[in-house]
């Protein structure tokens, strides 16, 4: 067998090889033997067939055999040999078996680079912390969002909410596009139409009043940004708020079925040093995918780049449930070109430090991390059974938890710098309940 190795571009390679005639022949020879044995074939006896009726009868089959197997062995010959590993799938651009066996192979080889020592990275570590105000803060946000609205037969006062029908004009032309009905208005809250709230201060239900407000410069319809815009405006009723006592009746319609206090703070504790640790490991992790990708500067071959767009465009045709014909392939390819260029980047990275300091996932921690996200289930042992039935949801996780342990393995080799993050870090502004009834949508 003759190799032969061209570099068409920086990583690019064509790989030429030519198997002599002979050595198909002789294959065939063999495996023509071997069938002669056993040929059954009316006027001969078993065994006795001549080999030019063999050949004759079967030669083009095994011949198509030995070829296609010829070409496999042969090509991951040629690349053990040459000591070349291909990152791209191998595109076989001409090929002729008539007298020997010759092909032509094209791809790209990995890119050649050393992994920066992890000693000699500097690296954020993020701490998930909960502070008593956390949980005190947490609680208030359940007790607003069960708040309730109560009717009032008194003129509206700040913190009131009345309920209006209005409609608005600039000279002869309706800026609210006809009468607006039953708008909700927050006295003293965060109002669209600045100023509007401080007209209906003070009035009761059944009022009717006319006014005229100045919209801001900055407002954020330009075509009423400085204009005089005058109101009329009917209010239907006023209302005022209502928020439930921290007490047991209360507790307990948050699923703390013994109805204390505490109970419910270490509920809320337990969800929110769940949520800010997720944040915090993602933060993290993300930090040092960054810093990897940073302190080693790779050639990064197009072709996989061009792969990661082309999966990229085809799960968008595919999230639409069909050919998306507005879709403009060019400046979809443009956006996310940086994106499908970093997860190649790294992809190629990851796969040098799995290979030079062997690191592997242990089942017992993929089982770890399917039973700490179950834990913020209703009913976590569904959730574990479903990622065992689930292969292809087990396997996502295997890959999720193969990063952090590559993640761990670095951050145990780098200088780290540790840096505390609290829900407001977090920016957890939503309820948090301490009873998660989330559905059974797990991945």
């Amino acid at each position: 067998m003759q190799v032969s190795v061209e570099t068409t571009s920086e990583l690019g390679r064509r790989m030429v090889v030519e198997i002599p005639e002979q050595r198909v022949q002789a294959l065939m020879i063999t495996r023509l033997n071997a069938i002669a044995k056993d040929v059954k074939m009316d006027g001969f006896r078993p065994g006795k067939v001549p080999s030019h009726v063999i050949k004759r009868q079967f030669g083009l089959k095994i011949r198509e055999e030995v070829v296609n197997e010829l070409f496999q062995s042969s090509l991951d010959d040629a690349l053990k040999q040459n000591e070349i590993r291909p990152v791209t799938q191998i595109e076989i651009q001409s090929y002729g078996f008539d007298d020997g066996m010759r092909y032509e192979a094209c791809f790209d080889v990995m890119p050649e680079f050393v992994v920066m020592p992890f000693e000699a990275m500097e690296l954020v570590r993020y701490l998930p912390e909960v502070s008593e105000r956390d949980v005190d803060d947490a609680i208030e946000r359940l007790r607003h969002v069960h708040e309730t609205w109560h009717r009032e037969d008194r003129p509206a006062q700040l913190g009131d909410r009345v309920i209006v029908n209005f409609e608005g004009w600039s000279g002869d032309q309706s800026v609210t596009e006809g009468r607006v009905e039953n708008y909700p208005v927050h006295l003293g809250g965060p109002e669209k139409i600045p100023g509007f709230d401080d007209h209906l201060t003070g009035q009761s239900a059944n009022s009717h009043i006319e006014f005229e407000v100045k919209f801001p410069e900055d407002y954020p319809k330009p075509e009423l940004a400085e204009k005089i815009v005058q109101f009329r405006v009917d209010l239907i009723r006023v209302e005022s708020r209502q928020i439930p006592g921290l007490d047991a009746e209360f507790v307990k319609t948050l699923g703390v079925a013994d109805g204390e206090i505490e109970s419910l703070k270490r509920g809320v504790r337990d969800r929110l040093q769940q949520e800010i640790s997720e944040f915090a490991r993602d933060k993290t992790k993300t930090g040092v995918m960054d810093a990897l990708v940073a302190a080693n500067p790779i050639t990064i071959p197009e072709s996989l780049v061009k792969n990661e767009l082309d999966a990229a465009i085809e799960a968008l045709n595919k999230k639409s449930g069909q050919k998306n014909a507005d879709l403009d392939e060019t400046e979809t390819r443009k956006t996310y070109e940086p994106m499908a260029r970093r997860r190649v980047h790294l992809s190629l990275l990851l796969g040098q430090i799995v290979e030079i300091y062997s690191i592997r996932v242990e089942k017992r921690r993929v089982d770890e991390r399917v039973a700490d996200l179950a834990s913020g289930y209703e009913k976590p042992a569904e959730v574990i059974d479903w990622y065992k039935n689930n292969k292809e949801a087990y396997e996502s996780m295997e890959r999720l938890v193969h990063e952090e342990t590559i993640v761990d393995y670095i951050l145990n080799k780098a200088r780290i710098r540790e840096v505390i993050m609290t829900a407001r870090d977090v920016g957890v502004t939503a309820p948090v309940s301490p009873v998660n009834t989330a559905d059974a949508t797990y991945a």
